[in-house]
């Protein structure tokens, strides 16, 4: 019997998937080449993701990209957002949203900000680009931890700053880092007690 209880919270454990971000390297569909590319609110440009404020900057070879070919610059004409629902995760579960943030040194202000959320949890994130150039953009690895508490969440990177000379971003990853108890079905006691019963009774027989 304690193998079949075994069984049913393991079938529990693994009802859910690994969350992971769609086009997290803005490598899809690939098919821009150029210095950059504006993609305005509602575009459809960026696969995986949904555009909106004043739209985005898809940037190609306009700066050096964090890594592969692409990275973004989140004001276009002015502060625009990005954003997509992560799926699959586990309630209870401890995350870290890992993403690289630099700015376009092109233009003022020197600090770029990002505010970045997910459901109900937000952060604030600046970068400095003084000294930066756009063969060298001094990448800086962020991390966002923050703990679900529904199995999908609406992530979404906004621009907190006006003008056309954003916060950069690339390489945006999740990962686990923690899983609280798993939280038991109320049937599953129920079927474990029946089968309790059940193991009793054949003895009794026996």
């Amino acid at each position: 019997m304690k193998y079949v209880i075994a069984a049913a919270l393991m079938c529990v454990a693994g009802s859910a998937g690994a969350a992971t971000i769609a086009n997290g390297d803005f490598d899809q569909p690939g098919t821009f080449n150029g210095g950059f590319q504006t993609l305005g609110a509602g575009s459809t440009g960026l696969s995986g993701w949904t555009i909106g404020g004043s739209g985005i900057d898809l940037i190609n070879t306009y700066w050096t990209p964090q890594a592969d070919d692409y990275s973004i610059d989140l004001n276009a004409g002015n502060a625009g957002t990005i954003s997509q629902t992560i799926t699959d995760m586990i309630v209870g579960t401890a995350y870290d949203l890992t993403f690289w943030m630099s700015g376009n040194p092109a233009g003022g202000p020197a600090e770029k900000q990002i505010d970045v959320s997910v459901g109900f949890s937000g952060e604030t994130f600046t970068y400095d680009v003084t000294g930066n150039s756009r063969s060298n953009m001094n990448w800086e690895e962020m991390t966002f931890s923050f703990v679900a508490d529904s199995t999908e969440a609406l992530l979404v990177f906004s621009s907190g700053i006006s003008g056309a000379f954003g916060g950069a971003l690339d390489s945006i990853a999740i990962s686990e880092t923690g899983v609280s108890p798993i939280p038991v079905p109320a049937s599953l006691p129920l079927l474990a007690g029946g089968l309790a019963l059940l193991g009793l009774a054949r003895r009794r027989k026996a």
